[in-house]
């Protein structure tokens, strides 16, 4: 059981965790993080929107949840940047 992140028309990711100490509190100051990454050449007051999807469940139902999606969003705006 786990969490998925799609982001179409990303392949890279930075992720880790930030003062891990394995407590199991809520109230801890810990937390795990993960970003896409993608090089793109901004430009001044061109707004900046990208799709994701988030999905939680087994292995097999979060792939076949964003393979279902594949097709169907694009992210046009963040290609635009494209550098």
């Amino acid at each position: 059981y786990g969490i998925g992140l799609y982001v179409p028309n990303v392949d890279n990711w930075k992720a880790g965790r930030f003062s891990y100490d394995g407590s199991m509190d809520p109230r801890a100051a810990s937390t795990n993080y993960i970003a896409p990454t993608r090089r793109i050449t901004l430009t001044c007051f061109k707004p900046l929107t990208y799709s994701y999807y988030i999905c939680a469940g087994q292995l097999d139902e979060i792939r076949a949840n964003f393979k279902a999606r594949r097709d169907c969003i694009t992210n046009n705006s963040l290609d635009a940047y494209e550098s």
